[in-house]
């Protein structure tokens, strides 16, 4: 099993691998367009709703695809799949056609984002897929996060209501 890391730090994420050495950078342009660097290779996703187009130094990749309403994407070059996104358990996992996890990432810690992002893999990937893994896992981590909020919200209304 091999590790990296991912920090968030001044609009960049960094990946690190269990060495510390730099592996690559991620760098948000819009929220339709993110760019990995990676040594000498640039790996931009354009990102819609339902798809993510890879491109590695403006060739075309790879492409995936949402399959499933809560943010799962399926390759539409390989058998990978990335799972888990919005997920309660688990983290987030880039999958094989068997449903064998090839990577799973989650928060270093479980309780407070303090924007450090684990990184165990089981095979060996390419790190641009590290970089898309963690970019849904943020989003979906966002999403998640906006859910509980709007939870706890209403339940404090209707217990400020119930005991008005």
């Amino acid at each position: 099993m091999i590790h990296f890391t991912a920090t968030h730090k001044d609009g960049v994420i960094a990946f690190t691998n269990q060495s510390s050495e730099d592996i690559g950078r991620l760098e948000t342009v819009n929220d339709s367009k993110i760019i990995f660097y990676q040594a000498e290779d640039k790996y931009q996703f354009n990102l819609s709703k339902n798809k993510i187009e890879v491109l590695k130094n403006t060739e075309k990749i790879d492409e995936f695809e949402r399959f499933k309403n809560l943010g799962s994407f399926q390759s539409k070059n390989s058998e990978l799949s990335i799972k888990g996104i919005s997920s309660w358990k688990g983290g987030t996992k880039l999958v094989d056609r068997n449903n064998n996890t090839l990577v799973k990432l989650n928060n270093k810690s479980a309780w407070i984002d303090k924007r450090i992002y684990e990184f165990k893999t089981f095979t060996e990937v390419e790190p641009y897929q590290l970089a898309m893994m963690l970019h849904l896992h943020i989003q979906g981590s966002k999403a998640k996060t906006a859910i509980v909020a709007a939870s706890i919200a209403a339940t404090v209304v209707i217990v400020i209501n119930i005991f008005n």
